[in-house]
């Protein structure tokens, strides 16, 4: 049944869950009932762009689609091979984070005061780290954490070092984007301060220009791999 059913059985059932859980957030009558668990509890200073919202669900659950599809290999990879496009979801990933970075740098510009500051950082602690401790937990109690580098990467992952690189190494591959989250969310208001709510144009578009000049294949980033002398000290 469960070779049947997937390559990844666990990974394929609790995808299923989550979308099921989805759905059912569709009926009103559900959606009062869960929301209030799942709210900030610190609420935004912003009016809510509802499109860019839109756009920003639609892009997720086009991600969402093909990671579930993904995880059937290699149960349906013939249908991979009809609609690549839909089936590995690539083009999802960057619309997704341009959106992204675009409505939390609206949260960075309205901080004005340590006050500011400590409720950005609240919001965006429990934007994502219970459902990544969900993960972490659902990773433990399925055997991701196994001798002889069991100890090592659950402590990594509850703290989140694979943030900085450090160890290398972690149990859960989708989190790889939740990290790249993490450093975004420390140092964007950093940025700010630094440039400048003026020069951010600018500097947004060397930055750029820059990225595209190194070409650098890899997904993920990480403020050690710019200095690999100190990645290797440590």
């Amino acid at each position: 049944m469960w070779g049947v059913l997937s390559a990844h059985p666990i990974a394929t059932l609790s995808s299923a869950g989550l979308y099921l859980f989805l759905l059912a957030l569709a009926i009103p009558e559900t959606r009062r009932i869960v929301a209030p668990w799942f709210s900030h509890p610190i609420p935004p200073h912003q009016q809510y762009l509802h499109g860019f919202d839109t756009l920003r669900g639609l892009a997720a659950a086009f991600v969402a689609l093909g990671h579930c599809w993904w995880m059937t290999y290699p149960v349906f990879a013939s249908t991979q091979l009809v609609v690549p496009v839909l089936a590995y979801a690539s083009k999802g990933v960057p619309i997704f984070a341009a959106l992204s970075g675009f409505l939390i740098y609206r949260s960075v510009v309205s901080i004005a005061s340590l006050a500011r500051l400590r409720e950005y950082a609240v919001r965006r602690v429990f934007r994502i780290y219970p459902i990544y401790l969900l993960g972490v937990l659902l990773c433990l109690l399925t055997g991701q954490y196994g001798e002889p580098e069991g100890f090592r990467l659950l402590t990594s992952d509850l703290f989140m070092f694979s943030a900085i690189n450090w160890p290398d190494g972690y149990a859960n591959p989708p989190a790889w984007s939740l990290y790249i989250e993490v450093i975004f969310y420390v140092l964007l208001p950093m940025v700010v301060v630094l440039v400048g709510q003026t020069r951010m144009l600018a500097v947004s578009i060397i930055v750029i220009a820059a990225m595209i000049a190194a070409d650098n294949p890899s997904r993920v980033f990480s403020p050690l791999e710019i200095l690999p002398r100190w990645n290797y000290c440590l």
